[in-house]
């Protein structure tokens, strides 16, 4: 059963869709209005998006047949739903030219990480960019743990145990997991806390979708200086499962660390080429297994809707207002500079005031653009 913030989640996009679809039709009805947006729909939807579409023209044709004046019974309403499910599957294909998503890594080998995290170190003790050092700790740690990016926020690691929300979560599904990292040094360890700290810090300060495209983006640029494939936040995860399932992990233990109430997802994920070594495969679950017989997450409406769950960021706790502090402390370095340059300047008036009158006339004569 999909949480509520999910499905209010589908349901603001299924709104957007409606205006969407009245916009460019005023002439025709809500319903029909959004049969003509989909079967006009010019593009291909990759598989993931059909499903995400499905989800949300579902809800859209819900609220549609509602608000249409013609009352439509609920056999209607249901046969419309299913009308739409062959309308969207029938937009099903690969994009040409392939879109950005389709162009990044989604399970990157060992050496493509390596490379990018060496490049990322390299730079950020060269410029002094703790972004760029907390990019490059992402890189390697999130191939190990297998979390998602938005399970960082809220995230904490207690002596040997690192404790990662469940941003994907069904209804009677646990609100938080914990993974046993006790195979790791106490290096590895220290550095996964301060990544936490540093994604919450700058999350709580600019907000999650900020602080993700900054990452993405950092990740893009050292991509394209090692020249491999571009790297998504995200890419770690599917590198993590197919780690874990190279190394001999059931599949009740991938979902457990991987935060799946089914036990079957992860194989979505699960790609045996692109799993890194046995000594990868560092952490272990905490907690009972899954239970086999689980079946597909269903959500319980009036017209048996099926949700699929979608992470949804978790807003951090409020922060003081810290703006007028750094202005202050920005302005005083910015004083402190001036008054440094008015000091060399005056030095410098005051020793050409000392200099001999001939040795003053000897340096204007030989200034640029004067003959000798």
């Amino acid at each position: 059963m999909a949480s509520v913030e999910t499905v209010a989640a589908y349901r603001t996009e299924a709104l957007k869709k409606i205006r969407r679809a009245k916009a460019r039709f005023p002439e025709l009805y809500a319903l029909d209005a959004l049969f003509r947006y989909v079967s006009d729909y010019s593009g291909t939807l990759a598989p993931n998006s059909v499903r995400l579409w499905r989800q949300q023209m579902r809800i859209a044709v819900t609220e549609a047949s509602r608000d249409d004046p013609r009352e439509f019974s609920g056999d209607a309403i249901h046969g419309f739903i299913h009308a739409m499910d062959e309308a969207v599957d029938a937009l099903k294909g690969r994009p040409n030219p392939p879109r950005t998503s389709t162009k990044k890594r989604k399970d990157p080998p060992k050496s493509e990480v390596v490379a990018v995290f060496a490049h990322l170190k390299k730079r950020a003790l060269e410029l002094h960019r703790p972004r760029m050092a907390a990019t490059a700790i992402f890189c390697v740690l999130m191939s190990r743990i297998g979390g998602r990016p938005v399970e960082l926020v809220g995230a904490s690691v207690r002596g040997s145990t690192l404790i990662l929300p469940n941003a994907k979560r069904a209804v009677s599904q646990a609100t938080e997991r914990p993974i046993m990292v006790d195979q790791w040094d106490l290096h590895h360890r220290v550095a996964l806390a301060a990544l936490i700290d540093l994604v919450n810090s700058e999350v709580g300060d600019a907000g999650y979708q900020a602080w993700l495209s900054t990452l993405a983006e950092i990740l893009a640029r050292a991509c394209q200086a090692v020249g491999v494939p571009r790297l998504a936040p995200s890419s770690f995860r599917h590198t993590a499962l197919s780690t874990w399932s190279a190394a001999g992990f059931s599949t009740e233990e991938i979902a457990l660390l991987a935060g799946h109430f089914c036990r079957r997802s992860p194989s979505h994920y699960i790609r045996t080429a692109s799993a890194w070594g046995p000594e990868d495969a560092t952490v272990a679950p905490l907690g009972p297994a899954p239970t086999p017989e689980v079946e597909e997450v269903r959500t319980d409406t009036s017209l048996g809707l099926d949700f699929e769950p979608m992470p949804q960021p978790n807003s951090p706790p409020p922060r003081a207002d810290i703006s007028q502090r750094l202005w202050n402390e920005h302005r005083q370095r910015m004083d402190e500079q001036e008054k440094s340059l008015d000091l060399v300047t005056k030095r410098t008036r005051l020793d050409r005031m000392r200099l001999p009158r001939e040795q003053q006339t000897r340096q204007q004569r030989t200034k640029p653009g004067r003959m000798p």
